[in-house]
């Protein structure tokens, strides 16, 4: 996404029709974080005449984070309707870590049952970075090899 540092929730949808233009039945959005909101909203938008395979959130939320007011505009210019992304993404995976230092695990939660999704935890993964100590992912690939053999089938 454009400067994750300084998010401008318009310039991210931009972004967002730019790289995924081409959306069909066999598509996976993986979306970690803030991006997470970014891109329910987008699909919101871009699935009111198509479906999308599967939709894997790492550590979503559609809500104030009180210990980051800097997320507060992007998250308030963020509103969709939430029914087209139950009904339009077939998969919706939510990961979450019992130990994110910077969403709360009550907010992921909320995401997750928001979108009526699988809620997968992800033991001691902080926020899902390098610097958390976090540097391979294998539950995400475990699911995706899932998603694509069942494609093969």
């Amino acid at each position: 996404m454009a400067d994750a540092n300084h998010p401008d929730a318009e310039v991210w949808q931009t972004c967002l029709e730019a790289q995924c233009n081409n959306l069909n039945d066999q598509s996976i959005v993986i979306a970690h974080g803030l991006s997470c909101l970014a891109t329910v909203r987008f699909l919101a938008k871009k699935l009111q005449q198509t479906n999308i395979k599967a939709g894997l959130f790492l550590a979503g939320f559609n809500e104030r984070v009180p210990q980051h007011p800097e997320f507060d505009a992007f998250v308030q210019a963020s509103s969709f309707e939430s029914g087209i992304l139950r009904a339009n993404i077939l998969r919706r995976i939510v990961f979450f870590s019992s130990n994110d230092p910077v969403v709360p695990v009550p907010l992921t939660f909320k995401f997750s049952h928001m979108l009526n999704a699988q809620l997968i935890e992800v033991a001691q993964a902080g926020h899902f970075r390098a610097e958390d100590g976090y540097a391979e992912f294998p539950q995400l690939l475990d699911i995706l090899q899932t998603l694509l053999k069942a494609e093969l089938n």
